[in-house]
């Protein structure tokens, strides 16, 4: 981690072995109940109402992934005896939020064989929700 709490992502290992630059920087934000993981806040002084402007995202999109998976349950028509099943199924902090930075480079001198922004991965929850500036350059796939 480098003095600002952020986390250089300096190389990812595919499955075929191959050892490639990740060219990405990012800030991992959980609940602070969590006992795996703690989060490391840029200091307040550096980025004033950040720790509080995250803390209320993360609470937001809790509120997010509940009114879809209701919603989903609804349009699938779940007898709501077995919607309460799958709720409970997502009792307590779902979300984390995955702030990151993916520096342009010029197509002309990147070696694409070496280097990676973000290669395809799966991610292991029930929703993904993928939030962008305006280049919108990343996709989640079915």
């Amino acid at each position: 981690m480098d003095d600002r709490g952020l986390v250089p992502s300096l190389f990812y290992q595919r499955p075929i072995r191959v050892i490639v630059n990740n060219q990405s920087t990012g800030l991992n934000v959980i609940h602070d109940q969590e006992s795996f993981h703690h989060n490391h806040w840029v200091d307040e002084k550096a980025l004033p109402g950040f720790r509080e402007f995250m803390k209320n995202s993360l609470q937001k999109l809790e509120q997010l992934h509940r009114a879809v998976l209701d919603a989903l349950l609804l349009g699938l028509e779940v007898d709501p005896s077995e919607a309460d099943y799958f709720r409970s199924l997502h009792a307590g902090p779902q979300s984390k939020i995955r702030l990151l930075h993916y520096p342009a480079l010029l197509e002309s001198t990147t070696d694409r064989q070496a280097t990676t922004w973000c290669s395809s991965h799966t991610d292991f929850t029930t929703f993904t929700f993928l939030i962008q500036d305006q280049n919108q350059e990343l996709e989640v796939e079915d």
